[in-house]
């Protein structure tokens, strides 16, 4: 319920997001792209 609750907060504008603590890493699509698609199983 408290979740509904918020989520009409944000809709109607009672509430708003506020400034990021810290920010995300700089993107870099080369090493993004060079890295393994997905991890190996345990047993493979």
């Amino acid at each position: 319920e408290i979740h509904q609750i918020m989520q009409a907060d944000y809709a109607l504008g009672y509430r708003e997001n506020g400034d990021l603590r810290c920010e995300m890493p700089a993107y870099d699509a080369a090493s993004w792209q060079a890295e393994p698609l997905a991890m190996p199983m345990a047993g493979d």
